[in-house]
């Protein structure tokens, strides 16, 4: 699916994200070379249901031969350490994962699979850092997980909300809203893709991990009810 007119989204959405053009990484020939990218990343981006802002991936990442990677072996990233409501393993995911990427002891985890570690044969991908905000868990409510996607020239799915600024996917309008248009929390919750609802339409948003709003769409942004 795409997204309305560069002009008519520039017109909605000041804020929208600037578009970054493909760029090259580095090639990987071995696991220590993937494990060393991953655990360096200086910075793991908070997502969750009532996250906004621009969120990209990183350059294309061209794996040569036969590479496998496991989450269990990757060090534990700085903002998860000190937390006890954090799990303490990194995973993998991917809505799916690009070909040439097999995953590996995979868990079915709120409506998509992790990976516990992946197998990559001679293929491109990008990598996204994320503080995962997964509660409410029986096992904490953060964890570290990498995104997985296909290289930067790829094409979306017939489903999916193509963002032509970051050369990201998107599943649903909210997300392609929050994280390709940056648009505010309360104003995707009122936005359809293509237009703003209707005055008075019904909207609901997360305002946290586990706490959801309903309200009604006012002057293009979602008024909880009171």
């Amino acid at each position: 699916m795409e997204p309305p007119p560069d002009g008519t989204v520039q017109d909605l959405f000041p804020r929208h994200c600037p578009a970054t053009p493909c760029a090259t990484g580095p090639t990987v020939t071995s696991t220590a070379q993937l494990a060393t990218l991953i655990e360096q990343t200086s910075s793991w981006t908070p997502l969750g249901p009532y996250t906004t802002g621009c969120l990209t991936a990183s350059a294309d990442i061209r794996v040569t031969g036969t590479v496998t990677v496991s989450g269990d072996s990757l060090a534990v990233p700085a903002f998860c350490k000190d937390r006890q409501d954090c799990r303490k393993a990194v995973r993998f995911r991917s809505k799916p994962l690009p070909a040439g990427v097999e995953c590996l002891q995979p868990e079915q985890w709120y409506g998509y699979t992790l990976c516990a570690g992946l197998t990559l044969r001679d293929t491109t991908v990008r990598l996204r850092m994320v503080q995962q905000d997964i509660h409410p868990s029986s096992f904490g409510n953060a964890a570290p997980v990498v995104d997985v996607l296909g290289a930067c020239a790829g094409t979306c799915g017939p489903s999916e909300f193509a963002c032509e600024a970051s050369h990201t996917c998107w599943a649903t309008v909210r997300d392609h809203c929050a994280y390709c248009l940056a648009g505010t929390n309360d104003a995707c919750a009122c936005w359809t893709g293509s237009e703003f609802a209707a005055e008075g339409a019904r909207c609901e948003m997360a305002v946290s991990g586990d706490l959801y709003v309903y309200g009604s769409c006012r002057a293009r942004v979602c008024e909880p009810m009171r």
